[in-house]
């Protein structure tokens, strides 16, 4: 992953002084500089300070994520025509979370707890499938070793899921499993040591990128019981498909991860329907 870098060049990032390690980070075309990922040990110690500076350009979130509220609304909106196939509910969950590391022996990921709010719309369809939509927000942290320095890593987001499932009855309870795809929108994303603290959405300029992608689409995977008074317990998995890296995603794969498990409560079901 790192090699030793030439000769530094006249215009180097502020945060490159004698003894850095400077490696060039890939960057769209027609960018008018050069990007740089810095990783400073000036000093000697065991202490890395990491900083991304780059130039960077400005992506249009709204509409993919407008487009999914768009499809989550259409599905509660049969609840307003008292479909009785059509049920919502509210969960709580709490999360361990963190990151897949690949191409690297020197970056490390442990996971950490968080917090998930959210809600859901269920359509049941016949022969006990049903399908699901989902909107939750989360709190997620955790630690990341590079160099042996630990680093916290902090993410606040919402997540817009949609799965398909099946239900069973067995012991007078009602189970469920299901898949599906989860879009990732991140609001703000934080890592922070002794020395730095870094915003990985920042960006610098007109054409460019941020150290991490703030939207992302992973896989979910869910299982769950649900009780007669409509009391669910649920526990759940996601992993993302898409490397989180923006700026350095040639150097380096991360995949956000987390394991959930939380209780919910199903309002809109006939219960006498059982």
């Amino acid at each position: 992953m790192y090699r030793t870098p030439e000769r530094i060049p006249r215009a180097v990032p502020s945060c490159a002084t004698a003894g850095d390690s400077i490696l060039p980070v890939r960057r769209k075309a027609g960018s008018p500089k050069k990007s740089y990922f810095c990783l400073s040990d000036a000093s000697r110690r065991m202490s890395v300070q990491v900083r991304f500076v780059m130039n960077t350009n400005s992506l249009r979130r709204g509409s993919a994520r407008s487009l999914a509220l768009g499809l989550l609304l259409v599905l509660a909106c049969g609840t307003l025509h008292g479909q009785s196939r059509v049920s919502w509910g509210v969960r709580s969950e709490a999360n361990l979370s963190g990151f897949i590391v690949r191409q690297s022996n020197v970056v490390f990921s442990h996971m950490r707890p968080g917090a998930t709010l959210g809600g859901f719309v269920r359509f049941d369809l016949p022969e006990s499938f049903f399908l699901q939509g989902e909107l939750l927000f989360h709190y997620k942290w955790s630690k990341m070793e590079v160099l042996h320095v630990s680093n916290t890593y902090q993410y606040g987001g919402e997540e817009i899921s949609f799965y398909v499932g099946y239900q069973w009855r067995m012991a007078s309870l009602q189970w469920y499993a299901g898949a599906g795809m989860v879009g990732e929108f991140g609001y703000c994303a934080w890592l922070t040591n002794d020395h730095v603290r870094l915003d990985l959405y920042r960006k610098k300029g007109p054409s460019a990128l941020s150290a991490m992608k703030s939207r992302n689409s992973a896989v979910g995977a869910m299982l769950g019981v649900e009780l007669p008074c409509g009391v669910q317990i649920q526990v759940g998995y996601r992993v993302d498909v898409v490397n989180v890296l923006d700026a350095n995603r040639s150097l380096l794969t991360l995949l956000p991860h987390s394991v959930s498990i939380g209780v919910g409560y199903r309002f809109g079901q006939k219960r006498a329907e059982r």
